[in-house]
């Protein structure tokens, strides 16, 4: 056997198998897209493809050598590369979630298990009074009202950096909410508000119910701060079907 008939054997042998990477990555990308953000990974699929392509095209180059294709199959493998690296970057990004939930207050636990509504006119230590003995785990768009009472925490921001997430990036937080919650956390969602102008109020509602499902699934609790006022009748009577109203008075 020749050395070009080795070449082009080891070549068919890899591209095999990174078809197979390929065709496999596709097939699990809903599930990497539910954490990871379903743009990120579509795009990443796009640079794979690329990448793919020009594999495909090297191939070819063995069996009908043109100078077109050895410069084709170069330019569609550094294309794709390049791709996939530049859609890793907020990938990258949404890794760099590290608060998880911690008990900052001790005392016996008042609450149960569910989804409550805390009204946002109310001071914070009132509901904080409340969640006694819970591992605690904010998400908010004014993070530094939970930081001053050492409440990890996760900012809505647009603004990238470590425990930043963007606000149109639900599945992602859902995903991570979800992975660290067991039957001791308590999870407060403050900012609804601005979800809601970024996303629009379906989306939210549908992330919202969904968020408070996988909590009472793991016997966890999930508190929604929002102000009544900023929601129409038909928005807020959907809120208050799905979440009580937390009596502190």
């Amino acid at each position: 056997m020749s050395y070009a008939h080795i070449k082009l054997l080891a070549e068919v042998i890899a591209f095999s198998v990174l078809t197979i990477t390929v065709v496999m990555a596709m097939r699990i990308r809903k599930r990497l897209g539910a954490s990871l953000g379903e743009r990120e990974i579509n795009n990443m699929m796009v640079g794979f493809l690329i990448f793919w392509s020009g594999y495909l095209v090297n191939v070819l180059n063995d069996i009908i050598t043109t100078e077109f294709m050895k410069v084709f199959d170069d330019v569609l493998v550094a294309v794709g590369l390049a791709w996939i690296l530049v859609t890793v970057r907020p990938i990258y990004g949404k890794l760099r979630l590290k608060s998880v939930p911690s008990k900052v207050f001790e005392g016996t636990k008042v609450l149960r298990s569910g989804g409550y509504l805390f009204n946002a006119s109310i001071p914070l230590q009132r509901l904080l009074q409340l969640l006694g003995g819970w591992k605690l785990l904010a998400v908010a768009r004014n993070a530094e009202r939970f930081n001053e009472f050492g409440i990890p925490t996760l900012w809505i921001t647009k603004v990238g950096g470590e425990n930043r997430i963007e606000p149109t990036r639900l599945a992602p937080l859902m995903h991570y909410l979800i992975e660290r919650t067991d039957e001791s956390t308590a999870v407060i969602l403050e900012g609804v508000e601005y979800l809601i102008l970024e996303n629009g109020f379906e989306t939210v509602f549908k992330f919202l119910t969904s968020l408070k499902d996988n909590v009472l699934s793991k016997k966890a609790l999930l508190v929604l701060i929002l102000d009544p006022r900023t929601f129409d009748e038909r928005e807020l009577k959907l809120l208050e079907r799905e979440f009580s109203w937390l009596n502190v008075s």
